[in-house]
C-alpha cells in the first residue's frame, strides 16, 4: 500500500468530481427535486399538521417556504455530490446487475410478470 496507493485514491476521487460522467441528466435532476424539494417540504408538512415542534433548521423569521427552499438546496448539494463519489450516473454501473436488482436499483417499486 503506502503513499503511491494513497495518491492514487485521492486522483481518482479528485477525478470523480472534476470530470464525472454523467449518462442520465434526468438523475441528476430528480436527485435534486426530491432531495431539495419533496423532502424537506413533507417533512414541514407533516410537522406542522402533526403539531410537533418545527425543526431546528426552520427560521420563523424567513418563513416556511425559504427554510425548505435552504434546507432543499443544501440535502440537493450533498445528495449529487454523493452521486458523484460513487459514480452512480454512470450507464454502465446498471447493466450488469439481474433484473431484480436492476428493477430495485432504479425504480422505488416494480412488478415483475412471468
Amino acid at each position: 500500500m503506502g503513499k503511491e496507493a494513497g495518491n492514487g485514491i485521492r486522483k481518482e476521487v479528485v477525478r470523480r468530481f472534476q470530470d464525472p460522467k454523467i449518462d442520465d441528466v434526468g438523475l441528476i435532476i430528480t436527485d435534486a427535486l426530491v432531495a431539495g424539494i419533496i423532502a424537506p417540504g413533507i417533512e414541514i408538512f407533516l410537522t406542522v399538521g402533526s403539531g410537533s415542534p418545527l425543526p431546528h433548521w426552520v427560521y420563523p423569521s424567513s418563513g416556511l417556504i425559504t427554510s425548505v427552499l435552504v434546507r432543499g438546496a443544501t440535502l440537493a448539494a450533498c445528495f449529487v455530490a454523493g452521486a458523484f463519489a460513487a459514480e452512480v450516473t454512470k450507464l454502465d454501473i446498471y447493466e450488469n446487475l439481474d433484473p431484480p436488482a436492476k428493477c430495485a436499483q432504479l425504480t422505488f417499486c416494480c412488478t415483475h410478470v412471468n
